[in-house]
């Protein structure tokens, strides 16, 4: 495959940013626009449908090998040899999804499950103390995301392990709000790009830490004595 060194790089961003491999990213993607280009190439299945051949295989004791599963468009990770042969080969649990076709989540969890095997991601570790590093020093978990190919809520869990990370949130979505008692608007407004379900999500656990005082329905307050500066009204 002939690429420019622009081509080369876009792919080898893309790839990182998706956490597998470039020789996996290209492969992946080369199968997805076949698929698309022939549609009627392998049977597609409704998730009822695939739980009903998961149920009557095993219950028949059947073992399914490689070659099945990819003949017949079934889940990869049905096949426990074949999991253990990519971890094996340092494949990251990012990777067996996009392989098998399913969300990371579901992969994982019938590993679990079923195999008993606790997938980690390959650079889980490396990439946590890099996240830790740059929170510490004070970059924006977006820009920390962007660099590293990862999500904002990943960002947000690799951090929440730092010692004091999650005072300076709140120290820093109290600061955001310009006066205390406010009202959940204010708050979603000020702190949360007016976003009101993930401010409700936040103030709940708040109060429910008693970091901060429901004073009546959608007014906040911080804990002691005036609980704020300046009242607002309920919204």
């Amino acid at each position: 495959m002939l690429l420019s060194s622009l081509e080369l790089q876009l792919l080898t961003e893309a790839a990182a940013r998706s956490r597998v491999s470039l020789p996996v990213y290209l492969r992946t993607a080369a199968l997805r626009a076949a698929r698309t280009a022939l549609p009627d190439h392998r049977p597609t299945y409704t998730r009822e449908q695939l739980m009903s051949i998961h149920r009557k295989a095993w219950n028949h004791g059947h073992v399914w090998t490689e070659e099945e599963l990819r003949e017949q468009g079934l889940p990869l990770f049905w096949n426990e040899a074949w999991v253990r042969r990519r971890l094996g080969e340092g494949a990251t649990r990012a990777e067996l999804a996009i392989e098998s076709g399913f969300p990371e989540r579901t992969v994982v969890s019938y590993l679990q499950k079923v195999w008993g095997i606790r997938a980690f991601s390959r650079c889980d570790q490396s990439v946590k103390e890099q996240v830790r590093e740059r929170v510490a020093a004070g970059v924006p978990r977006s820009v920390i995301a962007r660099e590293l190919g990862l999500s904002e809520p990943t960002v947000g869990t690799y951090a929440r392990s730092l010692p004091g990370e999650e005072q300076r949130k709140f120290k820093q979505v109290v600061e955001q709000v310009s006066s205390w008692p406010a009202t959940r608007m204010q708050i979603a407004q000020a702190a949360f790009g007016g976003d009101g379900p993930a401010a409700s999500a936040w103030l709940r656990y708040k109060v429910r830490r008693g970091w901060l005082v429901r004073q009546q329905r959608g007014l906040y307050a911080l804990p002691g004595p005036g609980g704020g500066t300046q009242p607002a009204t309920p919204s």
